[in-house]
């Protein structure tokens, strides 16, 4: 639900407040553009989810208005994307998505096609992006890909640790001679959120892959045991303890291989006793597998 706007506000409070955000981003002192560039983030991606969220509940205005943004904007970005290629390439050459237009025009595929090379596009993702690719539509190879993006995020989040918490302690400091504090000041710790034993026990799980991910190096066909192994405890924290009785791995249990003949009735065959654990065991083996396949073909360079 969207929040209340405070009384009085005005749509030139929020542009000025925006026009005085970027002024301050053109200063280009690093630790202040980063702060400033957040707000505008924060704003913008606020207005965006409210036309999402309109579009979803079926307003017609803001589906037609949201098309608008999206088009003109993205058609923008792509211009730029191919005046300064070698500002988005470190970007895009860790990940698989980018944004483009979607076209039926031949001349669009092909320049979106062009800008994935000139960009080096997922070419330091961490997954195989050559040959003959494995499909999302397997649900352990879609787990794959979901506990991988997970763990990269908390892998590259150890490794920029120090550089964020120098940038963090540089902007607490000009928080603070801004508002006539000690340098050193920090405000009281909030509340702890009410959780229920069911969410514990998510967030110890994740938590302790969180953990596991600051020894891993990027994912090769070398090292995908060990990345199967650290990304576990996320993947029991997702699909629960009972994975097995999840709806995607439903197939498992019409399978021959966990089936036998029912002596009462010799045309019919039933589960075997052992059928629960060695369904476990076998999910468990395909998504070990998965990693393996989702991984590249050759080790990354550097």
């Amino acid at each position: 639900m969207a929040s209340i706007a405070k009384p009085g506000l005005d749509d030139w409070d929020v542009f000025a407040l925006i026009s005085k955000w970027s002024l301050e981003v053109e200063k280009g002192k690093k630790s202040s553009a980063d702060y400033f560039s957040d707000k505008i983030h924060h704003v913008a991606s606020r207005a965006l989810q409210e036309m999402v969220r309109l579009a979803f509940k079926g307003h017609e205005g803001c589906a037609k208005k949201l098309h608008l943004i999206l088009t003109s904007h993205v058609h923008h970005f792509d211009k730029l994307c191919h005046q300064n290629p070698k500002l988005f390439e470190p970007i895009a050459r860790k990940t698989t998505y980018w944004p483009a237009l979607i076209s039926c025009l031949t001349d669009t595929k092909k320049r979106n096609e062009q800008l994935m090379e000139m960009l080096n596009l997922g070419h330091d993702s961490g997954i195989n992006i050559s040959g003959k690719q494995p499909s999302s539509d397997i649900p352990e190879v879609k787990a794959a890909y979901f506990l991988h993006g997970v763990m990269e995020v908390y892998r590259q989040g150890w490794l920029d640790q120090p550089a964020q918490a120098k940038l963090l302690r540089a902007e607490w400091r000009r928080i603070n001679k801004s508002l006539g504090r000690p340098a050193n000041y920090r405000p009281p710790k909030p509340k702890p959120i009410p959780t229920t034993p069911e969410w514990e026990e998510e967030f110890r799980l994740s938590g302790e892959s969180h953990k596991l991910a600051k020894d891993l190096q990027p994912l090769t066909r070398q090292n995908y045991k060990q990345w199967f192994e650290a990304s576990w405890p996320l993947f029991l924290s997702r699909y629960k303890k009972d994975f097995e009785k999840r709806k995607c791995f439903a197939h498992y249990w019409q399978s021959e291989a966990f089936m036998e003949p029912d002596p009462s009735n010799p045309d019919k065959k039933h589960l075997i006793s052992s059928a629960r654990g060695d369904i476990r065991h076998a999910i468990k083996k395909q998504i070990k597998q998965a990693f393996r396949s989702i991984a590249p073909k050759s080790s990354p360079v550097g």
